[in-house]
């Protein structure tokens, strides 16, 4: 007790001397007080005919800016506001001055762009999460001096879950396919829906993320030329029925590219329903889940569980070893290993 209670007294004597020796060996003027500045405010916005808050520049900013590599400009977006209220795309010197509205969203051209910007030469790409000829959201390209907005791909509204024995049953532009991985056969979409991430560049091809659509309604990763031409699926995440299956399930971050592989996250699904990590070529081929985080809570997706699990209130909830669901009850499974009695579920692994 007397060795804790002297180390406990000797620790802070031993990190001030430490500290005191780190001080002394930082160059004399190496330590000075830092100054916060803000370089610009977004101005108030206004309700127009439509009921939208609209304003001169843009508001409420979600993203970080871009810097074009030695110049003092950076290049941002605003989720709201403009002269619509759906957003804008700006720059801004980085002493603060010359803020220039470079383009304001319309709803038709793309909305609320959530993330930053990629930049190429003269030309700023990304991404708007709403918006569009569907409204699921947008790629688009404008100029760093805020001509020549090009929407390079709209995006599409994932349809319904609906069951199919062929192309006739779908609705437009959707195709019936086979889940490899329950054989139920499926309307399915050749698009994506709602950008949530930032765009990567490589060789004139931009890739990046929905968090929606795709065969499966929950995802994909795609690429897209910088003309707007060529854009494919890369890989569509699996199973709208359930938050696990093999591959993951609504990636909302951006991806990262070495050589020639797509490296990411999905917020959902992998082995138990919380996430995965994965890499994919960049032509599609050799997807691989890198890794499935642990279980914690299952939610519910489109109301449907993993077998032996139902949705309560958007969770996933099962019996404990030993019981089996009566309705919306846990009861002992007949035989051996069968509880003392029944029991009510409450959450994953709720016991009696």
């Amino acid at each position: 007790m007397n060795n804790l209670n002297k180390s406990r007294t000797f620790a802070p004597r031993l990190l001030a001397a430490a500290l005191i020796v780190v001080l002394n060996m930082l160059p004399a003027g190496r330590v000075t007080a830092q100054t916060f500045t803000t370089l610009y405010s977004f101005t108030a916005s206004h309700t127009n005919a439509s009921g939208f808050y609209t304003n001169s520049d843009g508001a409420n900013p979600y993203a970080g800016l871009t810097a074009a590599g030695n110049s003092n400009v950076r290049y941002g977006t605003a989720a709201n506001g403009g002269s619509s209220g759906w957003g804008t795309v700006f720059k801004v010197n980085a002493d603060g001055t010359g803020f220039t509205n470079l383009h304001s969203f319309t709803g038709s051209d793309g909305a609320n762009p959530l993330v930053g910007l990629v930049l190429s030469g003269n030309t700023l790409y990304g991404t708007a999460y709403y918006g569009g000829s569907a409204g699921a959201g947008t790629v688009f390209a404008v100029n760093t001096d805020g001509t020549g907005f090009t929407n390079l791909h709209d995006f599409a509204q994932p349809p319904e879950v609906v069951r199919c024995r062929g192309d006739t049953d779908c609705p437009y532009g959707t195709i019936c396919i086979t889940d490899p991985t329950s054989g139920i056969q499926l309307c399915a979409q050749t698009n994506g829906a709602y950008p949530n991430a930032g765009l990567i560049l490589a060789n004139n091809t931009l890739y990046g993320t929905t968090s929606a659509g795709g065969y499966w309604t929950v995802g994909t990763v795609f690429g897209v030329n910088t003309d707007g031409s060529g854009f494919r699926i890369l890989h569509s995440f699996d199973n709208p029925f359930s938050t696990v299956n093999s591959d993951g399930a609504s990636p909302y971050g951006g991806l990262v590219l070495s050589g020639n592989t797509l490296y990411g996250t999905a917020r959902v699904g992998g082995s138990a329903g919380n996430g995965t990590v994965f890499a994919v070529n960049t032509d599609g081929t050799g997807f691989t889940n890198l890794h499935s985080f642990t279980q914690g809570i299952i939610l519910c997706l489109n109301g449907s569980c993993p077998p032996g699990y139902r949705c309560v209130g958007g969770v996933c909830v099962s019996c404990p070893p030993g019981y089996q669901f009566d309705g919306w009850a846990c009861v002992p499974i007949p035989g051996p290993g069968a509880g003392p009695g029944g029991c009510q579920c409450e959450g994953p692994g709720a016991g009696p």
